[in-house]
C-alpha cells in the first residue's frame, strides 16, 4: 500500500492536538472554569479544542481510508483484542498500584472494555468499522447532489445526539 504523505502529516498533527488535549484534561494542571484567564489558561484551551479537532479528523482520515476497502471480520477481532488486552493490563496494574480500587463492576468494564465503552474511541471505532459493509455501498452508489443532502439533513441530527 502507498502512503498518503498529506494524510500522514495531518494524522502527526491530530495526534499532536489530542495529546495535548489529554494534558489538558489529564495532566498535572487540568483546565478548569476557576482558573483565572492567563498564557497557560490559553494553551490549555487551545490543546482541548485541538483535541477535538484531532479526534474529528482520525474519524474522516479513516472514513477516507476505509472507504474502498473490503470488510475483514479479522480486523475487527483483532483490534477488539488489542484493546482487550491493554484494558486487562492496564487494569491489573492500576489495581495492584491502588489508583484503582477493586470492585466486581471495575474488574466487569475491564474485561468488557469495547461494550462497556471503557475507551470511547476504541468503542466507537469498532462500531463503525462494524457498519462499513453497510455504509460503503451507501456513499459509493450516491451522486454529489445526494451526498450533499445527506450530510446537511445530518448536521441537524448531530446535536440531538
Amino acid at each position: 500500500m502507498t502512503r498518503n504523505m498529506g494524510i500522514e502529516l495531518y494524522r502527526v498533527f491530530s495526534m499532536f492536538f489530542i495529546i495535548m488535549f489529554h494534558f489538558s484534561d489529564h495532566g498535572a494542571v487540568a483546565i478548569t472554569a476557576q482558573m483565572p484567564f492567563s498564557f497557560n489558561w490559553l494553551i490549555l484551551a487551545m490543546g482541548r479544542v485541538g483535541g477535538g479537532l484531532g479526534n474529528c479528523a482520525f474519524v474522516l482520515i479513516s472514513g477516507y481510508l476505509l472507504i474502498n476497502k473490503e470488510f475483514h471480520t479479522k480486523r475487527i477481532v483483532k483490534l477488539w483484542f488489542e484493546v482487550w488486552t491493554y484494558s486487562v493490563v492496564l487494569g491489573i496494574v492500576a489495581f495492584m498500584i491502588k489508583t484503582e480500587p477493586f470492585s466486581i463492576g471495575s474488574l466487569v468494564h475491564m474485561l468488557f472494555p469495547v461494550t462497556y465503552n471503557q475507551y470511547w474511541y476504541m468503542s466507537t471505532y469498532i462500531v463503525m468499522m462494524l457498519l462499513t459493509p453497510f455504509l460503503n455501498p451507501l456513499f459509493l452508489g450516491m451522486t454529489k447532489m445526494k451526498y450533499r443532502a445527506f450530510i446537511v439533513i445530518g448536521e441537524p441530527m448531530k446535536k440531538s445526539l
